[in-house]
């Protein structure tokens, strides 16, 4: 049984990003491209990516849970300034969706790794000034999930449900 933290607080955030910009995601990415690992090799982290799978640009999984491979990965926008997170489900129809985006300059210390099904606990009552050790609720996954982290930072596990995309806290 895995079991990892969170904060519920995400499912919101991953819901406001998808309504506001699920159209452009799915209209063909206007001023998006795939990140490369050409993007990210001329920094620290890149031994960690060459090393380790894991510290990833893309994740491949049935996050959907129709038995076909979907996919998440990142992508840049230069003229915002910013990298997006999108998925890209099997079911999906319309095509890639955005569910993340931050500044480019955090790009390279940013990675995806996939997570099978499980049992996971969140950072729920991680903002307390003393927060309890078994506060944390237990999400049960039934599909792949996948994580995005900030390398020394961050990281937070999205899943899909009903076809909508949601996520929680794992570590801070």
């Amino acid at each position: 049984m895995k079991e990892k933290r969170m904060d519920s607080r995400c499912f919101f955030v991953a819901l406001i990003l998808m309504s506001i910009s699920s159209g452009p995601a799915r209209s063909g990415q206007e001023g998006w491209e795939r990140v490369a690992p050409s993007d990210v090799n001329q920094y620290e982290d890149w031994v960690h990516r060459q090393k380790d799978r894991s510290y990833s640009l893309n994740a491949v999984g049935d996050f959907d849970g129709d038995g076909r491979q979907d996919q998440a990965y990142l992508a840049k926008n230069v003229s915002k300034g910013i990298w997006g997170l999108f998925l890209d489900t099997s079911r999906s129809g319309g095509g890639p969706r955005l569910v993340e985006t931050d500044e480019i300059a955090s790009l390279p210390r940013v990675f995806l790794d996939v997570q099978p099904p499980g049992r996971y606990r969140t950072l729920s009552c991680r903002y307390g000034s003393e927060p309890s050790v078994n506060c944390g609720k237990l999400v049960d996954l039934k599909t792949d999930s996948f994580t995005l982290t900030y390398l020394e930072a961050s990281s937070r596990t999205f899943f899909v449900s009903n076809d909508i995309v949601s996520c929680f806290w794992t570590s801070d």
